[in-house]
């Protein structure tokens, strides 16, 4: 049986406005932060690549406060 991994649980938070979208990201084990943000001030394509490989690596364990009715929706 595979073990859990605790270096891939992310604790994170989604916050999204009028042309404006982040999403912040923390490592529970490493304690490192990550943000990616998309508006019309900041819209950095390299960044938006990385939020979407991170997604689709599928080995992160993603918890957060609103995550079932709001977040999980979002990513």
């Amino acid at each position: 049986m595979k073990q859990f991994d605790f270096n891939k649980v992310v604790v994170f938070d989604i916050e999204i406005g009028a042309n404006y979208f982040l999403v912040c990201f923390k490592s529970v084990n490493k304690g490192t932060r990550k943000s990616f943000i998309v508006c019309e001030w900041q819209n950095d394509s390299q960044q938006l690549y990385e939020f979407i490989e991170m997604l689709r690596e599928n080995e992160y364990w993603f918890i957060g406060y609103n995550n079932l009715e709001f977040d999980s929706q979002l990513l």
